[in-house]
């Protein structure tokens, strides 16, 4: 079932982008320039929704913001938590999630970063039948890839992101 949203996914939105060259400062220099989607600088605003442990099925929602300079390079933050509690948990902050990203604007509709975080976990488990957690901290690096479509009057990105210790979906705009 994932397998198959995550292609449905990438088709539709390799089937909405329209071939770009890089705006302005590429290898068609001022011939390309109007093409571009996003005219820069420019901000990005996305929220998500991924999957950070597979076997308990814990879902964080991630807020994401970058900024795109005028010469296509990405650069931002994001944060993510979990949204409401499961199982034993008490309260809603248990697993969270910081990082930091850099990346490229490339050809004016992809935009690809590479990124670096903490992402704490809280495992619950029985003892003596007491319920007793156990938090955990690990660096996270990984990688996300967003497309650039032009769906409505403003720009709408859909992209993808993993790393090792989440994968999910984002959709979000560009002003």
């Amino acid at each position: 079932m994932k397998k198959t949203l995550l292609s449905l996914f990438f088709l539709l939105a390799i089937l909405s982008i329209e071939a770009q060259c890089i705006s302005g400062k590429g290898i068609m220099g001022g011939q390309c320039s109007n093409l571009s989607i996003v005219t820069v600088p420019a901000y990005d605003v996305s929220v998500g929704m991924g999957l950070n442990d597979v076997n308990t099925l814990k879902n964080i929602m991630k807020i994401e913001c970058g900024y795109i300079d005028k010469n296509n390079i990405v650069y931002g933050g994001s944060i993510g938590f979990r949204p409401h509690p499961t199982g034993n948990d008490i309260g809603t902050f248990n697993d969270a999630s910081i990082a930091g990203f850099l990346g490229y604007n490339l050809a004016g509709c992809i935009i690809i970063t590479g990124d670096i975080g903490l992402t704490r976990t809280t495992t619950f488990y029985p003892e003596n039948n007491i319920v007793k957690s156990r938090t955990n901290v690990k660096v996270s690096p990984g990688m996300a890839i967003k497309f650039i479509t032009m769906y409505a009057p403003f720009p709408i990105t859909f992209g993808g992101y993993a790393s090792n210790a989440a994968i999910g979906m984002t959709i979000g705009t560009i002003f």
